[in-house]
């Protein structure tokens, strides 16, 4: 059994209206809940926050710019973040516990990870031990930022087999991805689903980044948007990030991707 978790063609008409109806179709426009399904607050476990205050600056900014679901989503990768599902389960509990204790809104907090595609993932995917979103089933990867792992499609499958859905973390960080503008997965087999580093509307990652993201949001290919805060000094540029969706793409899809997209991931 998973973890148990606690709780496209180009576009026909203005910023990629065909593909995103068609998301809207299916998720509908709007489930009221902000939602940010990728951040690294949980503190002491990978790179994001490094003590509790900063974790509740983040948390409590997030509720002021609107949030009201976070799902953290804590590195599990060889070698450099060996956590386990089962470890940040644990972590996890004290950590909320702790958030609770103190004053200021919270967002309703949620575990899941983000999985690096590498052997670890591949392992856990067999032994059906991913650390999915709270549906159960849908798992955050994220890929290399200079290459591809081999085999990656038979990678995919082989998480699929596990009873999984794959939803794939900051795909305009992947120079190899990157290179096909009209395409962010022209692979074999079924497509993730496609999460925006909302920062990189920002340049938080640098000019390729950006222009990939403002492409891939053209084509109506993103499924949802997260933050991926790693600090509480990120807040603001994800201010201003919420506000360049809104004024380029509009209100509608802003909604599709931060309430009506990650609900239709991250929910049972």
């Amino acid at each position: 059994m998973p973890v148990p978790n606690p709780t496209g063609a180009r576009r026909t008409g203005p910023r990629g209206s065909t593909r995103a109806a068609r998301q809207a179709e299916r998720y509908g426009t709007s489930s009221t809940t902000v939602y940010d399904l990728h951040l690294h607050v949980l503190v002491g476990v990978d790179d994001g926050a490094r003590t509790l205050d900063e974790s509740h600056a983040m948390v409590t900014g997030l509720a002021a710019l609107g949030y009201r679901k976070v799902v953290t989503t804590p590195h599990i990768r060889d070698g450099l973040f060996p956590n386990s599902p089962e470890s940040l389960l644990g972590v996890f509990a004290e950590w909320r516990d702790a958030l609770l204790a103190r004053e200021g809104a919270l967002p309703e907090l949620a575990l899941g990870a983000e999985h690096h595609l590498d052997a670890t993932c591949l392992e856990l995917a067999n032994a059906k031990r991913l650390l999915a979103y709270p549906d159960g089933r849908s798992v955050l990867v994220e890929l290399p930022y200079e290459t591809l792992p081999p085999r990656l499609s038979d990678a995919c499958f082989r998480i699929a087999l596990g009873g999984y859905k794959l939803v794939l973390a900051h795909p305009e960080r992947n120079r190899v991805l990157r290179e096909n503008r009209n395409d962010p997965w022209p692979f074999a087999g079924s497509k993730p689903k496609l999460l925006l580093d909302l920062l990189a509307l920002e340049g938080e990652y640098g000019a390729e980044a950006e222009r990939a993201a403002c492409d891939w949001l053209d084509l109506g290919y993103y499924d949802a948007a997260c933050s991926d805060l790693h600090r509480p000094s990120q807040l603001p540029k994800l201010k201003a990030a919420l506000e360049t969706l809104e004024r380029r793409w509009g209100r509608e899809r802003r909604e599709l991707l931060l309430e009506a997209g990650p609900s239709g991931i991250a929910n049972p």
